[in-house]
């Protein structure tokens, strides 16, 4: 019975630990959403990246960054859900990394195809370092001459449909 509860108590307190499956990139939604077929068989899994934000399609260089995402389709990868997945649209959070270590964030950010989300995206350095990398470069978004952070023109597009 002391081991039941102390297996009990440590369940409780733990961290809820992440899952990490294979599978293989088989539809580009947009710049930051994905759908991967898992390795073992089973149905698709729409993946939204965790802790960047594409430009949306209607923004400038969206296209682009849905586009370059098109590159990766049907490459095989490692899909490492985040502890709070699914999203509010039932997308699974995930980072995806391909086999040399490298991960499609990471890709994304350094060719300036995407922000690093800071309300999603804690502890990412590494990240912020290579959109400042890519900023100072002029490559992608940042070759506009004032590029937004998409969830700010999201939020500027609502609130102008709330004022009709």
């Amino acid at each position: 019975m002391r081991y039941f509860l102390i297996i009990t108590i440590l369940f409780l307190f733990l961290p809820a630990t992440a899952s990490a499956w294979p599978g293989r990139i088989v539809a580009v939604i947009d710049g930051d959403t994905i759908e991967v077929e898992p390795a073992n068989g089973g149905q698709r899994v729409r993946v939204r990246l965790h802790g960047i934000d594409a430009p949306e399609k209607r923004q400038p260089v969206g296209e682009s960054a849905t586009g370059f995402v098109f590159g990766f389709l049907y490459r095989e990868v490692e899909i490492q859900e985040q502890e709070k997945s699914p999203d509010r649209y039932g997308r699974t959070v995930a980072t995806i990394f391909f086999s040399d270590g490298d991960s499609l964030q990471a890709a994304l950010l350094r060719n300036g195809f995407a922000w690093v989300w800071p309300r999603y995206c804690k502890n990412c350095q590494e990240w912020q370092g290579l959109q400042e990398d890519a900023r100072m470069a002029r490559r992608g978004l940042w070759s506009e001459p004032s590029p937004m952070a998409p969830w700010l023109w999201r939020q500027q597009r609502r609130e102008a449909r709330q004022r009709q």
